[in-house]
């Protein structure tokens, strides 16, 4: 694989020999992935910040909150083919086995559970569409609502107990 400098044609074999080559036209590596390659939020249309190359080019949104309003206000169809792809992609990129779990969800800049629940009617579904599992598809054991005969302690010194 190649890489193409967009400023003067020249090629090379790797993307950090192009990123070294920039310092000849006076550029930082930022401003030419946007000069060249501009992209845009999807809730605002104002230009996206680079930092890392990684980011810049998978993310459409400055942080989570951004992501939340477009879905409460972009049309349905839209959102649910959006969201299952950016599931789709972390699987791919991350070579999960299973979708994403809750806390993932919550930490990294996808939609939470709410999201894929209203589109989807539930997350397994959602999982489903994307091709995999829920990470805990498997439910509870039979046995655990099986009558437990144990003696339950209780703190006098607790303000509400059982």
């Amino acid at each position: 694989m190649s890489y193409k400098c967009k400023e003067c044609g020249v090629e090379f074999e790797t993307e950090k020999s192009l990123h070294a080559h920039l310092k000849a036209h006076k550029m930082y590596v930022a401003d030419y992935y946007v000069k060249h390659y501009p992209r845009f939020n999807k809730l605002n249309g104002n230009p996206l910040p680079f930092k890392k190359k990684d980011e810049y080019f998978t993310n459409d949104f400055i942080n989570r909150s951004q992501l939340v309003k477009w879905c409460e206000s972009a049309p349905d169809q839209e959102v649910k083919d959006y969201i299952l792809d950016l599931g789709k992609k972390r699987i791919e990129r991350k070579k999960y086995k299973n979708a994403p779990f809750y806390l993932e969800l919550l930490k990294r800049q996808l939609p939470d559970l709410d999201i894929y629940k209203k589109h989807f009617g539930t997350y397994t579904k959602a999982c489903e569409a994307m091709g995999a599992k829920p990470i805990f598809h498997k439910g509870m054991p039979k046995e655990f609502n099986s009558s437990v005969d144990v003696e339950v302690l209780i703190d006098t010194r607790e303000q509400q107990p059982l």
